[in-house]
């Protein structure tokens, strides 16, 4: 059975309300891992791009804004996700594409010609982006491998990842101790997933990139009061979340305590969630 956090059906569900909290970190973080990259690698008209994991679209509509003219390919396991994506683009921009796909299938996809309008006349991508995707991939060495594959020589991969240092995770944990404290919080990524600069760069190294860097900035989380985030985290329908309250629930049997807990700890100690910061990994590399 897949993780429900590389499921397509839940982040389906979970794409007409992710904009609202979660997109607000996502156009932090995104615009300066296009800053980063566009800066190694200048945007041409020979130019193009891809949004691996687009989302709802942060990259996509944020390189548009900047680039309009720049053909882009915008990837996702989630046909919801795609939808959203549309829905937001400008109906002046018809050099956008959408590809319902795995990130890890991304190599075949590439060889077979799923790509190629986009990329007419051109044989590859000068700029692959993908923030927050890779945590949550079963495969995140096939993925970098395919967006290697994927890209011209002298072409750029950028890739965000959540730190060690999530606010959001950080006040489930503390919560959860507070009702509880031999429970134990389950991984809230995919086994064995990057958190730091080091392991990214590690990875992108293995994939085959020979040139690779990466940097940590934090984000705010954009929580203006306890009753916002204790919304999202139990009725904001966002995968990670409810992976981690489903286990709670499976092992106690009911959430009324620990959501009262959390509202506590919400208030009394991360400031009505005002305080809530977010660690972001950006690393790149190039072919």
């Amino acid at each position: 059975m897949p993780s429900p956090t590389f499921s397509p059906t839940a982040w389906s569900l979970a794409a007409p309300q992710y904009n609202t909290r979660v997109g607000s970190m996502d156009r932090a973080a995104g615009a300066r891992l296009i800053s980063l990259l566009t800066t190694l690698s200048p945007i041409l008209p020979s130019s193009r791009a891809m949004d691996l994991g687009c989302g709802t679209g942060t990259i996509t509509h944020a390189l548009t804004a900047l680039h309009p003219a720049l053909p882009i390919a915008a990837v996702d396991i989630a046909p919801g996700m795609l939808a959203e994506l549309a829905a937001h683009a400008t109906t002046t921009a018809p050099h956008i594409s959408t590809h319902e796909l795995d990130a890890a299938a991304l190599g075949a996809a590439f060889a077979a010609g799923a790509f190629a309008a986009t990329l007419a006349p051109e044989a590859a991508f000068s700029h692959i982006l993908s923030t927050f995707m890779l945590q949550y991939s079963p495969a995140p060495a096939a993925v970098l491998r395919g967006a290697r594959a994927a890209l011209r020589e002298g072409g750029v991969l950028g890739v965000g990842l959540w730190g060690r240092g999530n606010g959001p995770l950080l006040l489930w944990e503390a919560a959860c101790r507070a009702a509880d404290p031999g429970y134990r919080v389950p991984e809230p990524h995919e086994g064995g997933a990057w958190t730091t600069g080091a392991e990214l760069e590690g990875g992108l190294r293995g994939a085959g990139f020979p040139e690779v860097g990466s940097e940590r900035v934090e984000v705010d989380f954009g929580v203006r009061s306890t009753e916002e985030m204790v919304g999202f985290w139990f009725e904001g329908g966002n995968p990670v979340a409810g992976r981690l309250v489903a286990d709670w629930v499976r092992v106690k049997g009911g959430v009324q305590e620990v959501r009262g807990v959390y509202e506590r700890v919400c208030r009394e100690e991360w400031g009505d969630g005002r305080g809530l910061r977010v660690e972001v990994v950006l690393g790149w590399g190039r072919k």
